[in-house]
Formats: C-alpha cells, structure tokens, sequence
C-alpha cells in the first residue's frame, strides 16, 4: 500500500461481516445471512479515542458491506467530523442503482469528512453488482471531486482492473486498483494457481511507517488490515473493549518482531534467526517460495509452536540489542547522563498514556 498522504495510524473498523454478496474468494466469508455486527456504541467510543489520542489521522470503515447500516455510519461520520478526522468507506457499491440517489448519498458522506470511497469491483463482484452502478459512483465522485478507488482482485495475472472496466481509465479523480485472490477465507476452498513467487527481500508489511489498527465487529485487535488476520490469532492485540487504543498502540510499536517485519521486512527475521538459532531458522517457510508479504506471515504466525519461540528468541534479541546500545550510550556521554536520559523517555512515554 503507498502512502495514503496521511502521516499517522489508522484506525480500521470491521464494522459488519454481512453483505448482500457472496463473493467465491471473500477473505472474511461474508454473505445475506451473516449477523455479526459491531455495536454503535464501541464504534462511537473508538472514533472518540482516536480523535483525542493524536496518535491516528484517518478512520476506515470497511466489512463485510458497511452501507447496510447508512444511517449508523452517517451518525459516526458526524462525531468523526466534530474531531476534524476523515474517514474512508468500502463497499460494493450495490446501493448505487441510480445516479441521483448515488450523488445525494455521496455528497451527504463528504460533507461529514469522507477522503475516498473504495468501492470492490472485478468479475467475481459483477455477478451481484451492475456495472453501472459503478458508473454512478464513479461519475457522482467527479461531480463533486471526491476520491474513487475502484479495487479488483483477480485469479489470472493477465486480468487487471483496467481492462475489465478501460471505461474509468480517464477520469481524473478515479484510481483503478488491481490485486489478486489469496489462499484465504472462502478462496482457501479453491484450487487457486500460483501466479508468481517474490523475492523475500521484497516481502515487507504494506505500511512501512505506521499501523491500520484493525478493530473487529466483536472488538479484537490486530495489529494490521490483512486478509490473513483473522487466521493468525496469534497476532491479536487484545479487545477494544477492555483497552484503550493507546494501550493497543503501544504493544504493536512496542514490540522489536513487529518493527523488524514492518521496517526492515521478512528477510531481517531470515538473518536474525539465522544467526542466533540456526535450528529455528531452518523451521522458517521455504525463502524461495514466498507469495506475498501477508502470505508468508500467515504461515509463519499460524504455526502456534513456530510463532511462540520466534517470539522468545525474539525477546532475548531485544535484551541483547538494548544492552549493547546501554553500554554505547555510557561509553559515549557517561552513566548519569544515560540515566537521565532514560528517566526523561519514561516520563514522556507516561505523560502521552
């Protein structure tokens, strides 16, 4: 994912797995008849903490299909406006069946704050959705110079989002996204073809720099808006029902494994291990055999036993690493200054709590 012009986290809600689609490769298996749902009530406290914790500048609301519940979503695009904080949506788009109603819905979401739509589209969508509905956001968006992400996931690595629809090629505040379908969720069940392998010194977290802090309907936390995220449970943070965000924050920057994937990428972890426990290392999936970045995490965290002692080799790196930078720091400006300074980090760390 490239930088969104946003230079903080987003907070991401999952805020229902039901949709009136029923996609062959949906990472979440949503469909009609699915009933789980965030309550409004989380979602308002949430979008409350984050405006106030200066630590996010965008909320997503995503799903399952979010426009099901329009009128919860217009009530939390309000508080989200009292704060000064935009929002995205995503959605199908199965709601724009005419031009009118698409513009008025749109333009009411603006002026509460939303930055993008991002609207899933590709021929897997297509079975549920007409293309025209697509044509009335896209035109609507134009009218009234809002952002429209059109995303496509697709099997072939022949297809892409702007050949199956070349007629939004032009329009100037329209991208065109194209991905491609993961093992995961409902597409786990399909004999899906490798299309390519990459290079693990490509394999990074998609966000570099800062977090989609994931909150799902029933309030767990990851630390990421991956497809894979709900198979791996051991990357849950915790629940936003029982902590605040800033605590939930702080145990993604706060731990030396998530900054090491997220920063210096996968082929880091691939040295570290192979240095220090060339036993573990030698567990690792196959280097030469990675799909994508969120791929090869899900294989990796999975695996309970894998996961558990990368951690503890992990926390005995991180003791390591701060030792040797203590005693650098001593050398270089002596005990008592190291001491202080110490001090002064503990005491911010407190005072942004």
């Amino acid at each position: 994912m490239e930088w969104n012009g946003y230079d903080k986290n987003t907070l991401g809600l999952c805020y229902t797995l039901r949709c009136p689609l029923t996609c062959e490769f949906c990472c979440y298996e949503c469909n009609p008849h699915r009933n789980e749902k965030m309550s409004i009530d989380l979602a308002k406290k949430l979008i409350k903490e984050a405006s106030q914790s200066e630590q996010f500048s965008l909320i997503a609301f995503t799903g399952g299909e979010v426009l099901l519940f329009i009128e919860e979503i217009k009530i939390l695009g309000n508080i989200a406006k009292e704060y000064n904080m935009p929002f995205t949506i995503t959605t199908s788009g199965y709601w724009a069946k005419d031009f009118s109603t698409t513009l008025k819905i749109l333009k009411d979401f603006k002026s509460l704050g939303l930055k993008t739509l991002n609207v899933s589209y590709d021929p897997s969508h297509a079975k549920f959705v007409n293309k025209n509905n697509i044509f009335n956001i896209v035109k609507a968006g134009e009218e009234i110079n809002l952002h429209i992400q059109v995303a496509g996931i697709y099997f072939s690595l022949e297809d892409n989002t702007e050949k199956f629809l070349p007629e939004l090629i032009d329009y100037k505040y329209t991208d065109l996204i194209t991905s491609y379908v993961k093992n995961v969720g409902r597409a786990s069940k399909l004999d899906l073809p490798i299309n390519k392998y990459e290079p693990i010194e490509n394999c990074f977290c998609y966000s570099r720099d800062h977090y989609d802090l994931l909150v799902w309907y029933d309030g767990t936390v990851y630390p990421c808006c991956s497809t894979f995220n709900t198979s791996i449970p051991n990357l849950i943070l915790g629940n936003a029902y029982n902590m605040k965000l800033s605590e939930l924050l702080l145990k993604a920057e706060g731990t030396l494994l998530f900054k090491t994937l997220k920063r210096q990428g996968f082929s880091k972890l691939y040295d570290i291990l192979e240095e220090r426990n060339y036993n573990l290392f030698k567990k690792l999936p196959n280097p030469n055999r990675i799909i994508d970045p969120c791929s090869l995490c899900s294989e990796i965290f999975k695996n309970c036993e894998l996961s558990k002692d990368i951690k503890k080799e992990f926390e005995k790196y991180e003791t390591n690493e701060i030792d040797s930078l203590l005693s650098s720091m001593v050398a270089l400006i002596g005990e008592e200054k190291t001491k202080s300074f110490i001090i002064s980090c503990t005491n911010k760390k407190e005072v942004h709590k």
